[in-house]
């Protein structure tokens, strides 16, 4: 049995369209001429290495762009492929958490916070050198703290506007309810910071400029546990929350 196999991405999934040959995972086009070239008998056979060459430029290339859906589809296939790629381990989670809706920011927090034990530990049994584990290192803790902010944001603003709603009819069951909603976000938020940085202190204690990342985090995670504190504190520090900052 003959069958196409996309060069960039492995998939067999391709249809003809207006005269090319599409593949519809990657979205690679093929000539007819090329798509000949391409089929094979029986067994497919794949070189591993070239296919896992192709997976992760495809997956850097979405994540350059903030393409998160296309990021987290390619990096898990690649995560199939190795699963001892601390960076598939690592941006499969961040860009899944990154496509959450509100309702889903805890979770999302959550799974961010869970992976980071094993993706430190891949970066540290990986055969890269020192100088590329603690890039790594370096570059995860940025992207934590990158998403936590924006996650907190998300939770924040969503709050504000239904705080506000509430407050305009002084149902302040709603109110209370609106409250706990944000603390229980941000509080695993802030906890995903602490465990950034607590790893970072963990293994590079000795290196300031990587003990100044993790006090960073713990400081981002600090300003956000402010706020939390602010909601349960008394009631006139809900104008010093609410108010843009």
């Amino acid at each position: 049995m003959k069958q196409l196999i996309c060069e960039m991405c492995g998939s067999t999934d391709l249809v003809k369209q207006d005269g090319v040959f599409v593949c519809q995972s990657c979205g690679t086009k093929y000539t007819v001429e090329e798509a000949k070239k391409m089929m094979v008998e029986g067994t497919v056979r794949i070189d591993a290495s070239e296919k896992l060459g192709n997976l992760y430029t495809l997956a850097r290339q979405a994540k350059e762009s903030n393409d998160a859906e296309n990021a987290a589809k390619y990096y898990d296939l690649i995560k199939q492929e190795d699963p001892n790629s601390w960076e598939a381990y690592f941006y499969n989670v961040y860009f899944r958490a990154a496509q959450t809706r509100i309702m889903f920011i805890q979770s999302a927090a959550d799974s961010i916070n869970n992976s980071l034990g094993i993706v430190f530990d891949l970066i540290k049994n990986s055969p890269d050198n020192d100088e590329d584990k603690k890039a790594h290192a370096l570059e995860v803790s940025l992207r934590v703290e990158l998403i936590c902010t924006l996650l907190e944001a998300s939770s924040k603003s969503t709050f504000v506007d239904s705080y506000n709603r509430a407050l305009s009819v002084y149902d302040s069951k709603s109110m209370m309810e609106y409250a706990s909603e944000y603390a229980n976000r941000a509080l695993t938020i802030v906890d995903t910071m602490f465990t950034c940085g607590n790893l970072i202190e963990q293994r590079y204690n000795a290196d300031s400029s990587m003990m100044e990342r993790a006090c960073s985090l713990w400081k981002s995670g600090i300003d956000i546990w402010k706020n939390i504190y602010a909601l349960y504190d008394t009631g006139m520090c809900f104008p010093l929350f609410l108010a843009p900052r």
